[in-house]
């Protein structure tokens, strides 16, 4: 059995690659997702993240109790304005991750969305948000 090394120059451009293809397949899914949780759709967002050819990643109770949690945070502190993503990365051609900053009425929120790759396509298979916004700039 022989071993090969990939040049580091090649492994850049090969990440960067993946990177570019797994923004643009995952780019509709990401804008339609913040665009139904601006209109405070949560439940269609969510299906529009992990819902493919009528297929879901995660159970109908597990979806609902993430919808809860999403009202409960929009309820709390304020409509979904407006989102930017501050970091991204991809691994390989199967993941791609995605971190937003989002402005509410009463606080920034941090949102963490990750997508795989399926035989039939991208489609979300994490989500987290939280309020620690500030751990963004490295301060706790």
């Amino acid at each position: 059995m022989a071993l090969t090394a990939t040049p580091a120059a090649a492994q850049d451009a090969a990440a960067t690659e993946n990177t570019a293809d797994a923004d643009a397949a995952t780019a509709p899914i990401r804008e339609a997702f913040f665009a139904r949780m601006k209109e405070g759709r949560t439940g269609e967002a969510l299906e529009a993240l992990f819902v493919k050819a009528g297929q879901s990643l995660i159970k109908p109770v597990a979806l609902s109790d993430l919808e809860r949690q999403f009202d409960n945070a929009i309820t709390l502190y304020g409509p979904l304005r407006e989102c930017h993503v501050y970091q991204q990365e991809s691994a390989a051609t199967l993941l791609a991750s995605y971190r937003y900053l989002c402005q509410h009425d009463r606080m920034i929120t941090r949102w963490h969305l990750t997508f795989i790759r399926l035989p039939n396509g991208w489609q979300g298979g994490y989500i987290k948000f939280d309020d620690k916004f500030s751990d963004v700039l490295g301060k706790n």
